[in-house]
């Protein structure tokens, strides 16, 4: 009789020890998502510096920048440094769509980039250079999907 009470206890510790370890085991795996999505915002924000620094360093694309936010006209001389910083601009936003379309960050954090993204696509020329290296296969096409139907909802195109 004794060697079954043993057993049973021995059971019963050893039930409890596995339940332990998966409460254990479920809180370090909440705790890796969080470093998980704190590091793909730091690197999103990271990379976004790049554009913004082109920003600051050279006030004519930053005013023409603004005048493409606003839906004006870009100066001609002025069209390819634009382009090149929404390309970069876009390349940032392409990479935190595809991690937040794999659940690696998250829904507020993108909504503030997509919206940073959608702000440069009032601007007509803007738009026709970005359908233009879509085209080329310079994107993702799940981010191209997604960017084309936000421009049909805001643009009607």
């Amino acid at each position: 009789m004794k060697l079954e009470k043993l057993a049973l206890i021995g059971e019963l510790v050893g039930g409890i020890a596995i339940v332990i370890s998966l409460g254990v085991l479920i809180v370090e795996v909440r705790s890796n998502t969080d470093a998980i999505l704190d590091s793909n915002r730091q690197s999103i924000a990271t990379r976004a510096q790049e554009p913004a620094l082109i920003l600051v360093e050279n006030p004519d694309i930053n005013d023409a920048v603004t005048a493409a936010i606003e839906g004006q006209d870009i100066p001609e001389e002025m069209f390819g440094e634009v382009a090149n910083f929404a390309s970069a601009g876009l390349r940032v936003a392409e990479e935190a769509f595809l991690l937040k379309e794999e659940g690696k960050l998250d829904e507020r954090y993108w909504e503030q980039r997509a919206n940073v993204t959608l702000s440069l696509d009032r601007n007509d020329a803007l738009r026709a250079n970005f359908r233009e290296f879509r085209d080329r296969g310079f994107y993702v096409e799940e981010f191209t999907d997604w960017l084309d139907a936000e421009m049909v909802k805001r643009f009607g195109e």
